[in-house]
Protein backbone atom coordinates (compact mmCIF):
# COMPACT_ATOMS: atom_id res chain seq x y z
CA UNK A 1 0.00 0.00 0.00
CA UNK A 2 3.13 2.14 0.99
CA UNK A 3 4.84 1.59 -2.34
CA UNK A 4 1.02 2.87 -4.16
CA UNK A 5 0.88 5.51 -2.08
CA UNK A 6 4.35 7.10 -2.83
CA UNK A 7 3.35 5.95 -6.89
CA UNK A 8 0.86 8.45 -6.84
CA UNK A 9 2.49 10.83 -5.45
CA UNK A 10 5.47 10.98 -7.52
CA UNK A 11 2.53 10.91 -10.40
CA UNK A 12 1.41 14.17 -9.22
CA UNK A 13 4.46 15.73 -8.07
CA UNK A 14 5.78 15.06 -11.29
CA UNK A 15 2.46 16.71 -13.13
CA UNK A 16 2.89 19.68 -11.12
CA UNK A 17 7.07 20.13 -12.59
CA UNK A 18 5.72 19.38 -15.75
CA UNK A 19 2.83 21.97 -15.99
CA UNK A 20 5.15 24.28 -13.64
CA UNK A 21 3.53 24.66 -10.19
CA UNK A 22 6.78 23.41 -8.75
CA UNK A 23 10.43 23.91 -10.18
CA UNK A 24 11.04 20.30 -9.21
CA UNK A 25 9.05 17.44 -8.18
CA UNK A 26 10.33 16.77 -4.73
CA UNK A 27 9.96 13.05 -4.90
CA UNK A 28 11.60 12.34 -8.06
CA UNK A 29 14.53 11.09 -6.18
CA UNK A 30 12.39 8.10 -3.88
CA UNK A 31 12.85 5.08 -4.58
CA UNK A 32 10.28 2.91 -3.19
CA UNK A 33 12.31 -0.46 -2.48
CA UNK A 34 15.02 2.24 -0.34
CA UNK A 35 12.34 4.30 1.37
CA UNK A 36 9.84 1.93 2.33
CA UNK A 37 11.65 -1.76 2.11
CA UNK A 38 10.47 -5.11 -0.05
CA UNK A 39 6.82 -5.23 -0.51
CA UNK A 40 4.97 -7.71 1.90
CA UNK A 41 2.00 -9.44 1.77
CA UNK A 42 -0.76 -9.48 4.12
CA UNK A 43 -1.81 -12.74 6.10
CA UNK A 44 -4.60 -11.17 7.87
CA UNK A 45 -7.73 -10.69 6.55
CA UNK A 46 -10.99 -8.98 8.63
CA UNK A 47 -13.71 -11.13 10.33
CA UNK A 48 -17.12 -10.69 9.41
CA UNK A 49 -17.44 -9.58 12.75
CA UNK A 50 -14.72 -6.42 12.53
CA UNK A 51 -16.48 -5.95 9.33
CA UNK A 52 -19.91 -5.47 10.36
CA UNK A 53 -18.25 -3.27 13.25
CA UNK A 54 -16.43 -1.14 11.04
CA UNK A 55 -19.50 -0.71 8.95
CA UNK A 56 -21.37 0.92 11.77
CA UNK A 57 -19.25 2.57 13.25
CA UNK A 58 -18.75 4.60 10.06
CA UNK A 59 -22.32 4.77 10.10
CA UNK A 60 -22.23 6.38 12.90
CA UNK A 61 -19.62 9.40 11.64
CA UNK A 62 -22.04 10.18 9.33
CA UNK A 63 -21.35 12.19 6.18
CA UNK A 64 -19.19 12.78 4.26
CA UNK A 65 -16.68 10.75 6.34
CA UNK A 66 -18.83 7.62 6.82
CA UNK A 67 -19.59 6.90 3.56
CA UNK A 68 -15.87 7.26 2.66
CA UNK A 69 -14.29 4.83 4.99
CA UNK A 70 -17.16 2.49 4.03
CA UNK A 71 -16.20 3.11 0.48
CA UNK A 72 -12.70 2.81 1.08
CA UNK A 73 -13.73 -1.00 3.02
CA UNK A 74 -15.13 -1.98 -0.01
CA UNK A 75 -12.63 -0.98 -2.73
CA UNK A 76 -9.97 -2.69 0.00
CA UNK A 77 -9.72 -5.24 -1.88
CA UNK A 78 -7.03 -7.98 -3.60
CA UNK A 79 -6.46 -8.00 -6.54
CA UNK A 80 -7.33 -4.22 -6.61
CA UNK A 81 -10.24 -3.45 -8.50
CA UNK A 82 -11.10 -0.91 -10.62
CA UNK A 83 -13.88 2.22 -10.68
CA UNK A 84 -15.99 1.10 -12.78
CA UNK A 85 -16.49 -2.87 -11.04
CA UNK A 86 -17.74 -0.22 -8.04
CA UNK A 87 -21.77 -0.22 -7.96
CA UNK A 88 -23.31 2.27 -5.74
Amino acid sequence: MAADVLTVCKSVFAWCAENGHVKASPAAALRPRTLIGKKVVRQRVLTDAEIKAFWHAAERLGYPYGRMYQLLLLTGTYPPIQSNQIVL
